[in-house]
């Protein structure tokens, strides 16, 4: 059961409840789950609890899930807040019941309120991808994001999260907080610190959560986990295909462009790990690389030469010699019939 809006003056009746609905869950041999809010600290031996009693709790249920601080702050120092506040939770619940709980997506937090996001969101809150130069067939073509060069994305040693900011349409500023497989480690090592029954990853979807999160689950589940060395970088992809890489610190790449006309979708992602996997995108942006008509060369004019074929001046014809009709001799060279 997960009942998030009890008031504290609901405390004595909620405890009643668990307890009853374990006594009658346990009769017919089912367990009993109960996810707890996030306590508030006095000290760090001292919590407030709410409308939850722990102790209670604790004694009635067989799973409890146990919050983990959202505070960045309370991963500082040694022993940090949160290691106090878990020393604190095994004192009122046994190790062996509790499930430390979790969310896998990043945060969107402006003012006092928060918002989880995953990593594609976030991602495409630093787009659209910019493109210029010409679009002809072999030409360099350079694709830029310029707010993701504006938004002082920078790393948390503390925590392993990653952070950036961004101003929504009404002008209001936001901080998004990127869970990636390194700080989900120094939660899962904090697990095996304290020897607690597992752990619970809330909002896990596809697009939310850094791949490399799996191996690490599978190591938790054979009692270890290794933090991972984290490299944030840009991916370019074309088509699909990687095509180059870029700090996220100076987001550009140059493309040169296929011989080959037509339509290219072309998009950025990110990768924790310097391009090794990829998660999230910016949405992909079309690029139509136009062909080349070749301009047509001028023939020059045939020069006649003494061979050619091109008919010469005709020769003057030599005149024909007219008949006498005066006498002297006649050029007719027959018999004369009439003499």
């Amino acid at each position: 059961i997960d009942y998030q809006g009890i008031t504290p003056d609901n405390k004595n009746d909620f405890s009643a409840f668990v307890r009853e609905l374990g006594q009658s869950l346990h009769a017919k041999d089912k367990l009993l789950s109960v996810t707890l809010a996030m306590p508030t600290a006095q000290a760090p031996d001292k919590w407030d609890t709410g409308p939850f009693d722990w102790d209670v709790i604790g004694m009635s249920a067989d799973i409890v899930r146990v919050p983990l601080p959202a505070n960045r702050d309370a991963y500082q120092g040694n022993p940090s807040l949160a290691q106090s506040y878990l020393q604190w939770a095994v004192g009122h619940i046994d190790r062996y019941k509790i499930l430390l709980a979790f969310s896998a997506s990043g945060r969107d937090e402006f003012g006092t309120s928060y918002a989880p996001i995953s990593l594609t969101n976030a991602l495409k809150l630093m787009g659209p991808l910019n493109t210029t130069g010409t679009t002809g067939a072999g030409a360099k073509i350079t694709f830029d994001l310029p707010k993701m060069r504006d938004s002082g994305l920078k790393y948390d040693t503390s925590t392993g999260l990653y952070s950036f900011n961004y101003k929504d349409a009404k002008g209001q500023t936001h901080t998004v907080w990127l869970e990636n497989a390194d700080s989900i480690a120094r939660k899962l090592a904090l697990a095996l610190t304290y020897n607690v029954r597992g752990v619970s990853l809330r909002d896990v979807a596809a697009d939310s959560i850094d791949g490399r999160a799996w191996d690490l689950l599978k190591q938790f589940g054979q009692a270890q986990v290794s933090i991972p060395k984290s490299t944030l970088v840009v991916l370019w992809k074309v088509n699909g295909q990687v095509v180059g890489k870029s700090p996220v610190t100076d987001p550009k790449f140059v493309w040169t462009a296929p011989a080959q006309a037509g339509n290219n979708n072309v998009e950025a992602v990110l990768s924790f790990d310097d391009g090794l996997s990829s998660v999230g995108t910016t949405g992909t942006t079309p690029v139509q690389v136009a062909a080349v008509v070749p301009t047509a060369t001028p023939k020059a004019a045939a020069t006649p030469t003494k061979n050619s074929s091109t008919p010469g001046p005709a020769a003057t014809p030599k005149p024909t010699t007219a008949p006498n009709p005066g006498g002297g001799t006649s050029p007719f060279k027959g018999q004369n019939l009439f003499n």
